[in-house]
């Protein structure tokens, strides 16, 4: 009997909402980053795919394992392809641990590597590209955590000036007043019709007291808009994306594949539940 191939790496996923492209890859546990190039930004860097090397700016929500084991070696590579320092925007608690961890390396590799760490406060934020500024968004998690949402700075004349000749609007300038306001607008895709369905818990592990308690808050706090079911923790679940598969297909029999053929169902009753308000 010929031996089991080993399982393929993780394959980078691809999304395209003009004008953005959106890609890179998440399994649960084992490695996160996901990329957007026309931003110059990418989101966690639990292994650096390649596509990460040309982001300057590595964006951390938390320092799982996961999310960051891959910032080393991207500040390294950076360096190494002559691509510009590397940058690291963090939590604001993290900074000074990412800084003693990449001290660290100085001995082991005989050289300094250039990179830059920012801490970041929820409302705080930093420039990323012309006009584009990374704003930091209060979170909650088990460790120190960040959200960000990506806002988009424009300057339009007040409408007070907006009949005036341009050789006015010079000479205001000039004297020192401000003509122009400016507006910020998050970097979206807008879609009227996207609603949200329901929340799910999932790498949930009932042996976890953790896993009970982040479970009985998120209920507490948005009710009936979380589903019953729970994708629990589940070795078969994140070993189906290395072999190129849903877990539905790599092993049904799994709980982990059951916990989600039990969702789809759970989902389906919701829809139905709300067809049938609707119609009455």
């Amino acid at each position: 009997m010929l031996p089991r191939r080993p399982p393929r790496p993780g394959q980078v996923g691809y999304l395209f909402i003009p004008p953005y492209r959106v890609q890179g890859l998440s399994v649960a546990g084992e490695e996160t980053c996901v990329q957007i190039p026309e931003l110059d930004v990418a989101f966690d860097i639990g292994m650096c795919p390649r596509i990460a090397l040309s982001s300057p700016t590595i964006a951390l929500s938390h320092a799982h394992m996961d999310h960051i084991g891959g910032l080393p070696y991207y500040f390294s590579q950076r360096h190494f392809h002559k691509m510009g320092m590397g940058r690291c925007v963090c939590p604001e608690p993290i900074a000074g641990p990412l800084r003693g961890m990449m001290q660290a390396w100085v001995p082991l590799e005989a050289q300094r590597t250039p990179h830059e760490i920012v801490g970041l406060a929820p409302g705080q934020q930093i420039q990323v590209k012309n006009n584009v500024f990374l704003r930091g968004v209060a979170t909650s998690h088990t460790v120190p955590s960040l959200g960000y949402v990506l806002i988009e700075r424009r300057t339009k004349l007040k409408e007070e000036f907006l009949d005036l000749p341009q050789t006015r609007l010079r000479e205001l300038k000039q004297e020192g007043v401000e003509i122009t306001r400016t507006i910020e607008r998050v970097k979206r895709a807008l879609n009227p019709a996207l609603a949200l369905d329901g929340i799910v818990l999932t790498m949930y592990d009932r042996r976890n007291n953790l896993s009970e308690l982040v479970a009985a808050d998120v209920r507490g706090f948005f009710k009936e808009k979380v589903f019953d079911t729970m994708i629990p923790r589940n070795v078969r679940v994140s070993e189906a994306p290395s072999h190129g598969m849903p877990v539905l297909l790599y092993d049904f029999r799994s709980i982990g594949a059951q916990a989600y053929v039990q969702l789809a169902a759970e989902l389906l009753k919701r829809e139905r539940e709300r067809e049938k308000a609707i119609a009455t």
